[in-house]
């Protein structure tokens, strides 16, 4: 256990600035010893998702209520980012986030990914970055299926970095036009202790 010693000039915690150097502590006061505490959160596990807004890139129609992946609330869902390919194979969108420094995870997607109209089978990658330029993946799920709203089983990543990347891709694409559509329930990343 950490104790916070003050002179006599700090008369409340809001006199000292602690920013960032506590992440998954807190401060409290023990009456029995008269001094300030630290320890650990007494949750398990600190999600380094919460309220970040992730960003599309790649989708014709960007699902439209970011905020709802990462709000801790599985039943809130991102609205749907939509991609028509001309019957080839190719990228239909990427979800990314900054976690703000690197940790080690467990990445747990809640995402229904399908497709509208067409043929082939759509794909997910969980990838990851420390420098945010070069991913690496972590793990694949695919979805042959037209089910608009099935959130489809997707295992569980660990993965130590600072950037994660949902990566939606395609196989199988034959008929001209294809429409695939992917929308996100929740993405969390909770830190390993």
């Amino acid at each position: 256990m950490v104790e916070l010693k003050s002179k006599d000039s700090i008369s409340t915690l809001t006199d000292v600035d602690l920013t960032g150097l506590l992440d998954g502590y807190e401060i409290y006061y023990d009456a029995a010893t008269a001094k300030w505490k630290v320890r650990a959160h007494s949750t398990a596990h600190i999600n380094r998702l919460k309220g970040i807004i992730g960003t599309f890139s790649g989708f014709d129609t960007n699902p439209s209520s970011p905020e709802n992946m990462t709000d801790e609330n599985y039943t809130t869902e991102t609205g749907e980012g939509v991609k028509s390919l001309a019957g080839v194979n190719g990228a239909i969108g990427y979800i990314s986030f900054d976690m703000g420094a690197a940790y080690p995870v467990t990445i747990l997607p809640r995402v229904n990914f399908h497709r509208a109209s067409g043929d082939g089978t759509i794909y997910m990658y969980v990838t990851g970055s420390t420098d945010g330029v070069s991913y690496y993946d972590r793990s694949t799920f695919d979805a042959a299926g037209t089910t608009p709203d099935v959130y489809r089983p997707c295992d569980v990543v660990t993965y130590y970095g600072r950037y994660i990347r949902l990566v939606f891709t395609t196989g199988d694409v034959t008929v001209n036009p294809s429409v695939f559509h992917v929308k996100v329930a929740e993405v969390m990343a909770l830190q390993l202790k």
